[in-house]
């Protein structure tokens, strides 16, 4: 008899092999995620609502403070007031957090900084409005603070790039969908009151909108574990650090840090001068109103979603193929992306 090409067998490994090649990439991007501890899981939560009133209330103080009739310079030191309140108070409260825990100081800055937001669009006046702006920016920055160092805590060292990706996914991708909120917001509130949606009222609802999905989301933080940690637990991560210094005797990269913080720096100041002031810009040079605008900011913030793919550039600079002054670098770099 003549022989019989094996073509179905090869077709049945190469479809099975498609699968399973398919499947570990999958894996690869999705198992940080999985099996994650439930504080993981609560972050993440407060996070997306973190990220909702973020693009709420920059798209509508701005335009709350324009349709009360002041000029843009007083506008540009309103939002400078919330920056230089997170300045002031970053350094406080690290210390207050290392010293009473960080999930009290994330449960009051939750409560905090909503109730001074809400007051920021409440009230009227010049000296109020940079007051409440200063405050709410002074409480605000506990998140900022403690969020970062609650994720490294409840995750081990494998999981930690991608869920810190995934929490910048849900903060700054995610939430820029709050753009479309912030901008319908108001034109709902004018439509009902048959007033312009540019007007003071619908604007004002729209701040506190803003507050109100901090506070809705916050309510999860209470059942936030305090990760423990014990005398014993720090006696012992103080000597190993210390065996290890002793065993690697490697400086810290410094100078490589300089130079990845100052450019970081720059950008960073020029992002919060147009993230603060883009909207006043499309208010004064096209007359958008408040729904036009969400949509425009919302396709513009689109190229956040890369942040989801972080993981997989780094995964591109393995740790334990390098040595240990490149690991650092390789770290600075999953930073930078």
């Amino acid at each position: 008899m003549p022989s019989v090409p094996n073509i179905p067998e090869t077709t049945s490994v190469t479809q099975a092999t498609r699968p399973a090649t398919a499947q570990s990439w999958a894996e690869r991007v999705v198992s940080p995620l999985k099996s994650l501890p439930r504080n993981v899981y609560i972050l993440y939560l407060f996070t997306l609502g973190k990220g909702f009133q973020l693009t709420i209330a920059l798209l509508n103080i701005s335009y709350y403070a324009h349709s009360l009739g002041y000029r843009p310079d007083f506008i540009g030191i309103l939002n400078a007031a919330s920056a230089v309140g997170a300045l002031v108070g970053a350094v406080p409260t690290g210390l207050l957090a290392d010293r009473i825990g960080r999930r009290p100081v994330l449960l009051v800055s939750a409560f905090l900084a909503p109730l001074f937001l809400a007051f920021t669009g409440l009230v009227t006046t010049a000296p109020l409005l940079l007051l409440f702006s200063f405050l709410q920016g002074s409480v605000a920055t506990a998140y900022w603070v403690t969020n970062v160092p609650l994720l490294v805590e409840n995750t081990t060292e494998r999981q930690r790039v991608g869920v810190l990706a995934f929490n910048s996914f849900l903060l700054l991708g995610v939430g820029s969908l709050g753009n479309l909120l912030g901008g319908a917001i108001p034109e709902f509130v004018g439509g009902l009151l048959h007033v312009s949606a540019a007007s003071t009222l619908p604007l004002r609802w729209g701040v506190l909108a803003a507050a109100l999905f901090t506070i809705v989301f916050s309510i999860p933080l209470w059942f936030l574990r305090e990760t423990p940690r014990t005398k014993v637990q720090a006696a012992t991560a103080t000597r190993n650090k210390t065996e290890k210094q002793a065993a690697t005797k490697e400086r810290f990269p410094a100078f490589l840090f300089v130079k990845l913080l100052l450019p970081d720096l720059v950008f960073t100041m020029g992002e919060g001068a147009v993230v603060g002031l883009i909207q006043l810009f499309f208010v004064l040079r096209f007359r958008l109103l408040p729904g036009p605008l969400g949509i425009i900011l919302t396709i513009a913030y689109f190229y956040l979603l890369a942040t989801i793919h972080a993981p997989l550039h780094t995964a591109c600079l393995p740790l334990s193929h390098t040595s240990r002054l490149q690991g650092k670098r390789n770290a600075f770099c999953s930073l930078a992306l």
